[in-house]
């Protein structure tokens, strides 16, 4: 028997109304109506209080229709596979989320010319003087030279600076400097750093103020060149007046 025909038949057993039948599962009456004229199925929840309630089986409730057992089944199966897919998903997208937090906190954020403020330039001059050549065991002069000290700050929100960078002579036809200023993403660490350019004149003797000149600029790694100038000579310059 069709389990709607047999909802109404011990309904009417029971001496119930639609809307007591209703207030007894907890639904609506529209919802007993559609149950009863085979609109829609009641959900396995409803089929088992319905069955509490007639005092009947599940099984003899539902097996005469083979629709509505159908439709158990199917519904069933879906939750299995959306729970199984749901779970697939959660394990991708944690695996992911894991592996760039990872990329991201490991190295750390590559900081370009624009994230960096300069608040101050030292300048130090270094005059010519006499070393010896400890394979030849001669007296050279060493020329006439600068160092250079930039301290800056990043305002960029959750990276902190690491401190110190050494300088690296890029392969430029005017010689000028680049530097590689990478940070970490911590909320409270230092926001300060600094770029140090050493003077180069005791190994590259026939470079005479090697310093001099130079332009310093921050490597970009996408591109692999340095095209982000932090700041020009012409500025640095100033500092030495």
């Amino acid at each position: 028997m069709n389990i709607g025909k047999l909802i109404k038949e011990k309904r009417t057993e029971h001496h119930l109304t639609q809307e007591e039948l209703a207030s007894e599962l907890y639904v609506t009456r529209q919802l007993v109506s559609k149950w009863e004229n085979e609109k829609s199925y009641p959900s396995l929840e409803d089929a088992v209080k319905l069955s509490e309630l007639f005092n009947i089986s599940l099984d003899n409730l539902i097996k005469g229709d083979e629709a509505y057992t159908h439709e158990l089944s199917f519904n069933a199966k879906t939750k299995k596979t959306m729970k199984l897919l749901l779970s697939l998903l959660l394990v991708v997208s944690i695996s992911l989320a894991s592996i760039l937090l990872f990329i991201i906190f490991v190295n750390g954020p590559e900081l370009s010319a624009e994230d960096l403020v300069i608040t101050n330039v030292e300048i130090t001059e270094l005059e010519a003087n006499k070393i010896l050549n400890q394979l030849t065991n001669q007296e050279v002069i060493i020329p006439q030279d600068i160092e250079i000290t930039i301290t800056f700050k990043t305002d960029k929100p959750f990276v902190s600076l690491n401190g110190e960078y050494s300088s690296r002579l890029s392969y430029m036809e005017n010689k000028d400097f680049t530097f590689s200023v990478w940070g970490d993403y911590r909320p409270f660490g230092s926001k300060e750093g600094k770029i140090i350019l050493k003077s180069r004149r005791d190994t590259i003797t026939e470079m005479a103020k090697s310093n001099y000149g130079a332009n310093i600029y921050i490597q970009n790694l996408s591109v692999g060149q340095p095209d982000n100038l932090l700041i020009g000579w012409e500025e640095l310059y100033k500092y030495l007046n």
